[in-house]
């Protein structure tokens, strides 16, 4: 697996933040992930699928 970005690590703990609360991921944080990972969804970053 590639290592992470700054970034990328950044948004991903932003959305494991949210998640581990139960709470949904709101769509910025999404798309940031959308946006960090490009040109592949971003939601790829995340250790579960959503």
């Amino acid at each position: 697996m590639t290592e992470l970005t700054a970034a990328q690590a950044s948004v991903v703990t932003t959305a494991l933040s949210y998640k581990a609360t139960g709470a949904p991921i709101p769509a910025h944080v999404m798309a940031e992930l959308d946006e960090s990972a490009a040109p592949w969804p971003g939601r790829w970053l995340l250790p579960w699928e959503e």
